[in-house]
Order: structure tokens, then sequence, then C-alpha cells
């Protein structure tokens, strides 16, 4: 493996870093994909399974199989969406409990993040994530707008 590339190097980051939130999140049973998925759901209302994979930049498959622990523990339901054609996914009591439990859990691993990278170099760090995704995505012609764009959400 060249130690140069950048594949090597994003994925050896999200991991150390995927290591500090799951670690944080134990104790609420969550992995940090999970409350990504969580928190997405909760803020943006009932989503379809197409929308929430796009939200997180995932696949739909791969969505669908991350939701499964949650729909079994309670915290999603899965029900008709807005057609007959999909499915939503929605936010349950339980679930809203979970998120509450779990969302002080997730400050303190952003603080570790924070605390391990310097506060400027998290910055940093944030800065170049953000604007790679954004450069990435206007490269890659299947992708569709990018909602984080002003030009492709403004108003016709």
């Amino acid at each position: 493996m060249d130690p140069d590339c950048t594949c090597f190097r994003v994925r050896r980051l999200a991991r150390q870093i995927s290591q500090i939130y799951d670690a944080a999140l134990r104790e609420a049973g969550l992995k940090g994909t999970q409350m990504t998925l969580l928190e997405t759901i909760r803020g943006r209302g009932p989503l379809c399974i197409a929308d929430l994979a796009e939200a997180v930049g995932a696949e739909r498959s791969s969505v669908t199989r991350a939701l499964a622990p949650l729909t079994a523990e309670g915290w999603v339901s899965i029900g008709q969406g807005c057609d007959g054609r999909t499915k939503a996914v929605r936010i349950t009591p339980a679930g809203a409990e979970r998120i509450a439990l779990a969302e002080p859990l997730w400050a303190r691993a952003q603080a570790e993040v924070a605390r391990l990278l310097g506060t400027p170099g998290k910055v940093e760090l944030d800065r170049m994530l953000d604007e790679a995704s954004r450069l990435l995505h206007e490269t890659d012609p299947e992708a569709g707008p990018d909602p984080h764009r002003e030009a492709d959400t403004a108003p016709p």
C-alpha cells in the first residue's frame, strides 16, 4: 500500500475517529453510525429511505441494513412513504429517549476529538473535509444537486 494513498489515509482516519465515538456511545447501546441515522431522522422528520441514504451519503441498501437493529430495538419505525412505492422512516418515542441519553456521550466524543487534534486542528479538518466533499460531489454526475450549495438550493 502506497503510504501517500488518499483512500488509505481517509479510511484510517475514519476508523480512528469512529472508534472514539463508538467507545463514547457504547454506554447508550449505540454506535456512531447509528447515532448519525437517528439524529438525521429526528432532525428531518419522517424520511423515505432513499432520502435518508442521500442525507447521510450512503447507499440505500447500506441504510436499510443499518436500520434493521434500530427497528428491532424499537427506536425507529418503517411505514408507508409518501407514495405507494416508498417506505418512510420515523423516530419512535423510544428512539427520542435513546437520542437524549446519547447526546451528552456524543458531545463528550466531539470534545475528545477536539482535544486530541487541538481545536484549531479540528476546525481545519472539518473545513477541509467539507470542501473536499463539495468538490468531489461537483465532479460526480450521478450525485445530483448538492444540497449544501446555494446555487443548487436557490429558488428558480
